[in-house]
């Protein structure tokens, strides 16, 4: 498939079911007009998923808009059948006439009457009086009654408490998603419930360059499908299927896409056309240039603006708008470190190449060492550090005296050994050694991710010394035995006719994590920071998230780190949150 049709599929945006059918054309189903929003290169559209029994000429007369307007903006339906589960646009005719009642549903959060709720239990959740509710509904002067819908003014609410108890929308819901909705103790002040009444705005910012398709280069330059702009259509395919999965629990969306291109100028003309004026929540731009145009912008009109693949840190200077998905290779390191400083009770070995004068060696070392006593303050640590010559095969302590490694192990501890090595060669002889010790000793090593990429390093081996490292969005690793994976890829393939990448994983991950924040949170992102964590955990495909300031004002960095452990019962993922402020 060449760029343009890919494109051409990409922006149909295919959200689809577990199986796809060929559609009788001549049995017909009512079809019910979708309200979920997506606005394309400034025109807006509605998506409709095709059910058992709709036809192209059912779905027109239900939205008012003829055929040829339908596949003029499909073009994949031209001469092909309707498929169960197929998503398609259409065009939003109707848009002028539901500008009044938009207006409405912006004003308004709409609430559902219980049994046993008065006019006085009803001002004290939401925090406004008794008149103010009157005035907003008219029709309550016959009586306020069990399972009427009424008006409360958004912008006189104060304070939102919802019941504990959950009514049996909210039970499917929260069973789609495993949220346990329970008191929220500090420091998160805020109780998760699905804003099913409320519709987000979210816009999100990638160089496409759709305009440069029809041309071989871009800016005298060949067009580089494979490693640019491939690959955030990809991060846009992943997006776009936790789009779906978010709408099918019950989230209103409007979706703009904004083609930013590469160029700052373009992304300030963008940002003065008014189009993100409104918007609840930007992913992207992904450029540094890019981003100092609009995380400024984002800031001055309080919207939470994502940095999803940037490890560009100075967004989040006084920006506590900005958040920052990537973290920095050392930002990454350092997290690992610290992790290796939380096994105190580890006789902790560090074997580096005698020929390595590297600073960053010794500081990584120091880092450990630091971290130890801060985790056990009583105890002095002890970390013995030892040096490999690959030439000679000799190891050596730091008075250079000959030892070998069995000697130096310990056999009453478990052993802890950090090879701070990127060096296939050596890294690999030290793997063989190990190998051949763990039958009579305790031990796990811990290495880089670049150790994975190794052909000289049997993966065998790596089972069999323990070997734990961290994974990143540069070597990431994704564990392809999970069911949700499995699902995540066969839909996937089935929309895009191929395999997802990283930046597929990346485009999923991050948008599905920010819209269920969205969902159960509403729009105060900061304040309700704190309960993310705890209350919308997320077994992420590829990159974890857990957010924190560096300091007050500022942006949010992510404190994540995904850690991968060989173990002999399998590949094992465990996602560590390192808040440490350091």
């Amino acid at each position: 498939m060449n760029i343009k049709q890919l494109v051409r599929v990409f922006f149909i945006f295919l959200l689809f079911t577990e199986t796809t059918q060929v559609i009788g054309q001549f049995i017909t189903a009512p079809v019910q007009r979708s309200t979920n929003q997506m606005i394309l290169e400034g025109k807006p559209y509605l998506l409709h998923e095709v059910k058992q029994g709709h036809t192209l000429y059912s779905i027109s007369k239900a939205y008012g808009v003829s055929e040829p307007e339908i596949i003029a903006a499909n073009p994949n339906l031209e001469g092909k059948p309707l498929s169960i589960g197929l998503v398609i646009r259409i065009p939003d005719t109707m848009e002028d006439q539901l500008t009044e009642e938009k207006e409405g549903q912006d004003r308004f959060k709409y609430h559902q009457v219980e049994p046993k709720e008065t006019l006085f239990s009803l001002a004290k959740k939401y925090g406004i009086t008794i008149d103010e509710i009157k005035a907003a509904n008219p029709d309550l002067r016959r009586g306020l009654k069990a399972g009427t819908t009424i008006r409360i003014p958004k912008d006189l609410i104060t304070l939102y408490q919802p019941d504990i108890q959950v009514d049996t929308l909210y039970e499917e819901v929260v069973e789609k998603d495993a949220v346990v909705v329970t008191e929220i103790e500090s420091p998160c002040l805020a109780n998760p419930y699905p804003h099913l009444n409320d519709t987000y705005k979210i816009g999100i910012i990638l160089p496409l360059h759709i305009e440069d398709l029809d041309r071989p280069t871009v800016d005298g330059q060949p067009l580089d499908l494979k490693s640019g702009d491939v690959r955030f259509l990809e991060f846009l395919e992943g997006a776009y299927l936790a789009i779906d999965s978010m709408l099918l629990s019950g989230l209103s969306l409007q979706v703009e896409i904004i083609d930013s291109g590469k160029d700052p100028n373009r992304m300030r003309q963008l940002l003065q056309n008014g189009k993100l004026d409104h918007m609840d929540l930007i992913i992207g731009p992904v450029y540094p240039r890019e981003l100092e145009v609009a995380a400024p912008f984002a800031q001055s009109r309080q919207i939470p603006l994502i940095s999803p693949l940037s490890g560009f840190p100075l967004i989040l200077e006084n920006n506590p708008y900005a958040y920052q998905v990537n973290s920095t290779n050392d930002q990454q390191l350092n997290l690992f470190l610290e992790f290796i400083g939380m096994h105190v009770d580890h006789e902790i070995i560090i074997l580096k190449s005698a020929q390595d004068q590297d600073d960053k060696t010794r500081q990584m070392i120091g880092q450990i060492s630091r971290e130890l006593r801060l985790n056990e303050p009583s105890k002095s640590p002890q970390i013995k550090l030892l040096n490999f010559d690959v030439i000679t095969r000799s190891l050596t302590t730091q008075q250079n005296k000959k030892v070998t490694l069995s000697n130096e192990l310990s056999r009453t501890r478990p052993n802890l050994i950090f090879i701070p090595s990127e060096d296939e060669v050596f890294v690999s002889e030290l793997v063989n050694q190990l190998n051949q010790l763990t039958d009579r000793l305790t031990i796990s090593v811990m290495g880089l991710p670049t150790w994975t990429e190794f052909d000289a390093i049997d993966t065998d081996a790596l089972f069999n010394i323990g070997l734990t490292t961290y994974s990143n969005f540069f070597h990431p690793i994704v564990d392809y035995t999970k069911p949700d994976v499995l699902a995540f890829c066969q839909k996937y393939r089935m929309n895009w006719n191929s395999e997802p990448t990283p930046y597929s994983f990346q485009g999923f991950d991050i948008t599905w994590y920010f819209l269920r924040a969205l969902f159960y949170y509403g729009r105060n992102f900061n304040a309700t920071l704190p309960c993310w964590e705890e209350y919308l955990g997320f077994d992420s495909f590829q990159t974890p998230m857990s957010f924190k300031a560096k300091h007050p004002g500022s942006g949010f960095r992510n404190d994540a780190i995904q850690i991968i452990r060989y173990s002999k019962e399998g590949l094992l993922k465990e996602q560590i949150h390192i808040h440490t402020g350091r």
